[in-house]
């Protein structure tokens, strides 16, 4: 959806091959792929924000949820120390288990996780194709008003 509304926007086949690898890779690297949103800093929410505006996250992250062998049965490993015990150093890596989701997107109910990243998806790729629509709309008309 995002390359059929860049290259419908876009004044020349130049500007459109140079336009949408360049839109393409912050998708992958904000989408979760490359860097999971699970691992983003809470102090800074720029990318966090920046991840929830990209429609390859949503994608990806309902991809995840529909995947029958990662929803659950699988180790999650955490860091997280514990210092009272005796053998605190030890506690460093703690397993629990969780879903392939989890690792990737912050926790929440299994309807919601389905529900969320469905809605997004459909509502950013409609966005941007009603975008594409009305720019070839519009181009169209233009050209049939300049013919004789």
């Amino acid at each position: 959806a995002l390359g059929l509304a860049v290259s419908c926007l876009s004044p020349t086949q130049r500007f459109a091959l140079t336009a949408v690898p360049l839109l393409m890779i912050p998708q992958m690297i904000l989408g979760g792929m490359l860097r999971p949103e699970a691992d983003l800093s809470d102090r800074h929410p720029a990318p966090r924000v920046l991840s929830w505006l990209t429609i390859q996250r949503w994608g990806f992250e309902a991809a995840l949820n529909l995947d029958t062998y990662g929803t659950g049965g699988i180790m999650v490993q955490a860091c997280a120390p514990n210092t009272d015990s005796r053998y605190g150093a030890l506690d460093w890596v703690q397993f629990h288990n969780g879903s392939l989701p989890e690792c990737f997107f912050a926790r929440k109910s299994r309807r919601l996780s389905l529900v969320l990243p469905t809605l997004a998806l459909v509502a950013g790729s409609g966005v941007l194709l009603l975008a594409a629509h009305r720019a070839l709309r519009r181009s169209l008309a233009k050209r049939e008003s300049t013919q004789p």
